[in-house]
């Protein structure tokens, strides 16, 4: 693999390495332990080869991607993730407020959005906070709903038993078929609607 275009984070406490490949600018970004020197980087990426190049690869695709918004298909602005978060926030922000009250929930719910991997909310409902994945964004508004009912019956049943689905479904009755629609990245699902 030819040697990407390097750009180094050198972050005082870091104790390991990742990488990310910025695919707008054509580069690969390390985040580094502190001392870390530039020969290290590059030892690490050598050492990493099939993994660093499976990463840019995959960057290079995803950029190729056609891009959606709200389920809806747009032309792929210029700061994606400055306007994934602006427009997710925005739709959250009063949604959580209507199911809620359609829950029968009361009372203050603060929002977040936060880059996940692996899920699409959390429920930290100590604290009255749902966090919900930037990459909702791509989903019509039909399944981010089904994603916020699922969040918010967690204040009702923390854990994923009979007695918490049986009050989703009460909820959402589509709910399965927007977590099909979750699994394989059918963004526009639920927009016929």
């Amino acid at each position: 693999m030819d040697a990407p275009v390097l750009e180094i984070h050198r972050l005082r406490g870091k104790k390991n390495y990742s990488f990310a490949y910025d695919h707008k600018r054509g580069v690969l970004v390390a985040r580094v332990p502190y001392t870390s020197s530039e020969a290290e980087v590059r030892g690490v990426i050598r050492a990493h080869d099939r993994a660093i190049h499976n990463l840019i690869e995959k960057g290079k695709r995803v950029s190729e991607e056609p891009f959606y918004l709200l389920g809806k298909m747009k032309e792929r602005p210029e700061d994606e993730e400055g306007v994934r978060r602006e427009v997710l926030s925005g739709y959250l922000q009063g949604r959580v407020k209507e199911l809620a009250r359609y829950a029968r929930l009361y009372g203050p719910i603060e929002v977040k959005i936060r880059d996940m991997k692996t899920r699409y909310g959390v429920n930290d409902f100590r604290k009255r906070k749902l966090t919900f994945a930037l990459s909702l964004s791509s989903y019509s508004p039909h399944v981010i709903d089904s994603v916020i009912l699922h969040e918010l019956t967690h204040f009702y049943v923390q854990n994923h038993g009979e007695d918490f689905y049986k009050r989703l479904y009460a909820l959402c009755p589509d709910y399965q078929r927007c977590r099909k629609a979750l699994i394989k990245h059918e963004y526009a699902y639920g927009n016929d609607q």
